[in-house]
């Protein structure tokens, strides 16, 4: 007989960053931002394995100078617990920004798959209308480059911003 091929639909919903519209809002306007995709990379300490995502591109293109933007996020999800707001390190050697993740040893791992409490930025999130939260840092951000870090656990995504001093 002949092969049957699986139909496929376009509207099959697949949760991820496609379901997510984020915009910055800073004194100088309102920029939506971009996802990028970033890859892990690990560094041996002694006994412990330091984990990083790192991320393409030494600077993101989204630039401000007001210390204090807010960042809104379109999505169906309450985006506390799956998005994180980051700063991000810029590595000249490899031309890209890396954000730490937990760590993993010989004892086990800690915060896997979500960024190290020393690489988030404090925020407040609210919902403002269904579907649309406000992300606001609790303090101004000192000048460099930052991102919404989140998505698929495997694969995160950044949306990425910096702050120009």
């Amino acid at each position: 007989g002949t092969p049957t091929v699986a139909p496929t639909s376009p509207n099959i919903f697949m949760p991820g960053a496609d379901d997510v519209l984020m915009r910055l809002t800073a004194r100088d306007g309102t920029t939506e931002l971009t996802s990028i995709a970033g890859h892990m990379a690990s560094t041996y300490a002694f006994i412990t394995v330091l984990m990083f995502e790192d991320f393409p591109g030494m600077t993101a293109t989204v630039r401000t100078t007001d210390r204090r933007p807010y960042v809104m996020i379109q999505t169906r999800r309450n985006p506390q617990g799956r998005f994180f707001l980051v700063r991000c390190e810029s590595n000249k050697k490899d031309s890209n920004r890396s954000v730490k993740q937990g760590r993993a040893g010989i004892f086990g791992a800690k915060d896997f798959g979500a960024p190290d409490s020393d690489w988030t930025v404090p925020f407040d999130v609210r919902l403002v209308q269904p579907g649309l939260w406000r992300m606001d840092p609790k303090h101004d951000l000192k000048p460099g480059e930052y991102g919404v870090y989140g998505g698929w656990m495997a694969a995160p995504d950044l949306y990425d911003f910096g702050i120009d001093g």
